[in-house]
């Protein structure tokens, strides 16, 4: 992927958005991409949320519309912290676990935030 360095006046601007909107839009979509998936299996809770919240900033800031965080079946403890993570994050829109054949109880799909 390469990345363009532009100033906000190089930009086109439509009728109802200021030149700062449309700059911040480049800026966010310039961000280089984490990767559509995490993996916290086997991390303890403190540093898998610790990661996360990196993660999550990164991936907002890159563009991705979902992200899919694998953190195992386990105990539940991780599962239920990324969760409530997500809840309270202002990265994220929504999330949900997917179905058995793609991953189930031990991964959670995020629809970041626009």
């Amino acid at each position: 992927m390469r990345q363009l360095s532009v100033t906000s006046d190089q930009l086109p601007v439509s009728s109802n958005q200021s030149p700062v909107a449309v700059s911040k839009q480049a800026a966010v979509s310039s961000t280089k991409s984490p990767g559509l998936e995490l993996n916290l299996r086997g991390k303890l809770v403190e540093d898998g949320l610790e990661e996360l919240d990196r993660y999550l900033e990164k991936a907002y800031s890159s563009g991705l519309l979902f992200v899919r965080i694998i953190h195992g079946k386990g105990t539940g403890r991780l599962r239920e912290a990324v969760r409530n993570a997500l809840k309270s994050s202002s990265y994220v829109a929504s999330f949900e676990e997917p179905k058995d054949s793609e991953g189930g109880a031990g991964v959670t799909v995020a629809k970041m935030a626009k």
